[in-house]
């Protein structure tokens, strides 16, 4: 469920985070589309296709934040998870994922910064039954490639 009151203070806090990075904008323009993870703007309304660079951490925390506030499907154990890994050093980016089922929270995190990161996470975090969290490593490759001739 939208709520005004939340999506004026999203707005808010998007505009304080472009003012802080690039300085005063000069115009704001909303369009009826979405920006996708990868970057590009996609047009509802059969208008110029706008193309975005959008820093990932910053998106998948925005996204984390609207899940969390506008649609309410988060937890407070996911956003502890999230809050813990966000103050972080090496960490790239943090949002839930799989609300309603209590989920778990994605991490992308430098692999030089993986050892700091588990310990503080571990130390600061158990799940209600008093467990340290499960944490799951796995590495990024280069993408769809062929393997084998």
């Amino acid at each position: 469920m939208y709520q005004k009151a939340k999506v004026k203070k999203m707005i808010k806090n998007i505009e304080q985070i472009f003012e802080e990075r690039f300085g005063k904008a000069q115009i704001r323009v909303m369009s009826p589309g979405r920006i996708n993870l990868i970057g590009e703007h996609t047009d509802y309304n059969d208008g110029f296709v706008l193309p975005a660079t959008i820093n990932l951490g910053k998106l998948m925390y925005a996204s984390h934040e609207g899940l969390r506030d506008l649609f309410e499907v988060s937890c407070t154990e996911l956003d502890t998870l999230v809050e813990l890994a966000n103050n972080t050093d090496g960490l790239l980016g943090v949002r839930m994922m799989g609300g309603d089922f209590g989920g778990c929270t994605i991490n992308i995190v430098k692999k030089n910064a993986m050892a700091q990161f588990e310990k503080i996470i571990c130390e600061n975090y158990k799940t209600p039954a008093g467990q340290p969290p499960r944490i799951i490593k796995c590495n990024i490759e280069e993408g769809t490639h062929t393997i084998f001739p």
